[in-house]
């Protein structure tokens, strides 16, 4: 079974090259030892170079035995000398090579640092308009609010005073419709006070015609009976002094009677002429009423007349 390769195989095949003259690499390593993978001799073959440095300030880590002859030792030292010039260029070289991959990686870190900053300069500078567009925008969703708090607020006060108004209508309307049932009642009541007043006065009145026009005719009757007697006094006061005398005061009687009777028809005159008045005082009531009732009629019909307009104004 093969054992592994070490790190002690892949230094002493290095040193046996390097002795050689020849550089030592990963393929001429395996080639040397006879086995060996790549991924095994390169870790191996990398710290051997670290440590070759320190090796060459040593001189006798790599001296031959001393029973070597002097042509080998000083084609041993040859070799050396020519390893350690290889070793140094190679060293060198790789410094160099070194030097300037880490100069470009730090270019390209510089870069890549400068693109960062930029790209984090963007990004601030595209954060702080953010910021500036959401504090504006903050505060018109602030100022959004309010108008809708100071709407809401204006809506319930303007739903408070429509629901005031609304109790004011309707109680306006209860008074007037109770002031328009009241006028109602009223004209009727005067209506028949004043019908009654009216057919009072027709039966008054022509109570009083028929009895001015019996005492007129009483009266007539009597002045024609006084002067029928006058004259038949005159004609038989000669011969009927009695009689007359006693015609005399039928006459008398007859004329007190017939003032009676006048002063009787100037009394109708009076209460017919009172009835009158009652009649037309009982007509300017029936008017005025009727006047109350238009009026209150002619409210209700434009308190009724606005409100529709209320409520469009409301909704």
């Amino acid at each position: 079974m093969a054992r592994g390769i070490t790190q002690t195989d892949v230094w002493q095949a290095a040193d046996a090259l390097l002795l050689e003259g020849a550089r030592p690499t990963i393929e001429r390593v395996r080639q040397r030892i006879g086995s060996g993978s790549p991924n095994t001799v390169s870790p191996h073959l990398e710290t051997w170079f670290k440590h070759l440095g320190a090796r060459i300030k040593d001189p006798g880590a790599f001296a031959a035995p001393s029973d070597v002859p002097d042509p080998v030792l000083a084609v041993a030292k040859h070799l050396w000398e020519s390893a350690q010039a290889e070793a140094r260029r190679d060293v060198e070289e790789q410094v160099v090579e070194r030097m300037r991959v880490a100069v470009a990686n730090v270019e390209a870190e510089k870069e890549r640092a400068a693109q960062a900053d930029r790209a984090a300069f963007a990004a601030v500078a595209q954060a702080n308009r953010q910021t500036t567009a959401l504090e504006a925008r903050a505060n018109e969703l602030e100022a959004e609010r309010l108008a809708h708090a100071r709407t809401q607020t204006s809506l319930a006060s303007s739903l408070q005073e429509n629901q005031e108004l609304r109790l004011q209508l309707a109680e306006a309307t209860r008074k007037l419709e109770d002031e328009r049932q009241h006028a109602l009642a009223t004209v009727e009541k005067a209506q028949e006070r004043a019908a009654g007043a009216e057919r009072r006065a027709a039966l008054h009145i022509e109570a009083e015609r028929a009895a001015r026009g019996q005492a007129d005719e009483r009266a007539a009757a009597t002045s024609r009976r006084a002067e029928g007697l006058q004259l038949e006094l005159l004609q038989q006061s000669s011969t009927h002094h009695g009689v007359v005398t006693t015609h005399v005061n039928e006459a008398a009687a007859l004329k007190t009677e017939l003032a009676h009777w006048r002063a009787s028809a100037e009394e109708a005159g009076a209460r017919l002429a009172a009835l009158t008045t009652e009649l037309q005082e009982a007509r300017a009531l029936v008017r005025e009423a009727a006047a109350q009732r238009d009026l209150a009629e002619s409210v209700i019909s434009a308190v009724r007349a606005q409100r529709p307009s209320r409520k469009t104004k409301t909704s």
